[in-house]
């Protein structure tokens, strides 16, 4: 009889792993987190180590403070001047600021925690080289060589780095985290008349969303998941400078609200990729200008959308999967709204 009972508690045991690893498929996962100040955050704030331990993940977090992607992103210094960027080599750094290159932010050394064992490498980039993607961006989809391996682009950049991950983690899954908001004016510098140099965050968004497709990589479209802007359609106010007290890094709201956000969003981003949402198989019941969901995931967030974009209403849905939006006290038109990964366009007449 003990036997017996022992035996059913082992399967029932293994049947509960099992399900464990269904519902949550990045437990156990290898993962190494590559970025700038934004991802590698300060001690106790850094948004991912609480996706990975949310999501039960062995995490290495390579982010690095500073660090460009591209060495057209730099302007060649001297050795009182010098620049982390991912893509040099240690001899390139060496050769441009001798003693004082910061040879730790190479891809040479960076890229050592990734290797056969690594299962998922989060690629968390775009905002230090925000200036060369504006000047990319218009002519990215009539250049047919803007994917070709090339350090002096932001682009050929990406390419190259993707390729080294590959040399080494050749089964590992690359994905792509996007940038936190589509709408905020960063400052890049000072013209020549003093006063000061922006670019709008929408480009670096815009550039991981081609270069996603280009390199058939998933993309996690945080700026979809927070409503972070220099002026909030819902609220009105500046939710990026509550979000980033120091205008650029999340991690500098002290409270750790914006951080636990942060990684709401991404947590909930990674899901839908597992979860098989797609254009076509999510259909809402269209009922008296609300949009009513069933079966999603539990957390699963819907928003609706102006079709310039403007984040208007979002919603989560609840533990039976159930979500709805409202869409009728908006003037007649044509409204967009995602559930996950889902895109669906609706009239309110």
């Amino acid at each position: 009889m003990k036997r017996l009972l022992l035996l059913a508690l082992i399967i029932i045991g293994y049947i509960t792993t099992i399900f464990a690893q269904q519902s949550n498929p990045y437990s156990g996962k290898n993962i190494v987190w590559i970025g700038t100040s934004i991802p590698a955050g300060v001690p106790g704030r850094q948004y991912p180590e609480l996706v990975a331990k949310r999501l039960g993940m062995n995490l290495k977090n390579r982010a690095i403070g500073a660090s460009y992607i591209s060495m057209g992103s730099i302007k060649p210094g001297n050795s009182l001047d010098p620049h982390s960027c991912l893509s040099m080599t240690k001899a390139e750094m060496k050769k441009m600021w001798g003693a004082s290159a910061p040879t730790h932010a190479s891809f040479e050394e960076v890229f050592k925690e990734i290797n056969s064992n690594t299962d998922i490498v989060i690629f968390d980039h775009g905002y230090n080289d925000r200036e060369l993607i504006d000047k990319e961006l218009a002519t990215l989809n009539s250049n047919s060589h803007a994917f070709d391996i090339d350090k002096n682009t932001y682009a050929g950049s990406v390419a190259f780095l993707f390729n080294e991950i590959r040399k080494r983690a050749p089964h590992a899954k690359i994905i792509l985290a996007g940038y936190f908001s589509d709408n905020h004016e960063a400052w890049i510098g000072v013209n020549a008349d003093g006063t000061s140099k922006y670019v709008n965050t929408k480009g670096v968004c815009q550039m991981q969303e081609w270069l996603a497709n280009k390199a058939q990589v998933p993309l996690l479209r945080v700026w979809e998941l927070l409503d972070v802007s220099d002026h909030s359609p819902l609220t009105g106010r500046n939710t990026f400078k509550e979000f980033c007290p120091d205008d650029v890094h999340p991690h500098s709201d002290e409270s750790g609200r914006s951080i636990k956000m942060y990684a709401d969003a991404l947590i909930n981003a990674l899901q839908q990729l597992t979860t098989g949402l797609g254009t076509t198989t999510t259909r809402p019941t269209l009922q008296n200008g609300t949009a009513l969901f069933s079966g999603l995931p539990t957390g699963t967030l819907v928003s609706l959308y102006a079709t310039d974009g403007r984040l208007l209403h979002s919603a989560k849905a609840n533990s039976n999967g159930d979500a709805h939006i409202s869409f009728g006290q908006y003037p007649a038109g044509t409204y967009v709204i995602t559930a996950g990964s889902a895109i669906i366009k609706v009239v309110n007449k």
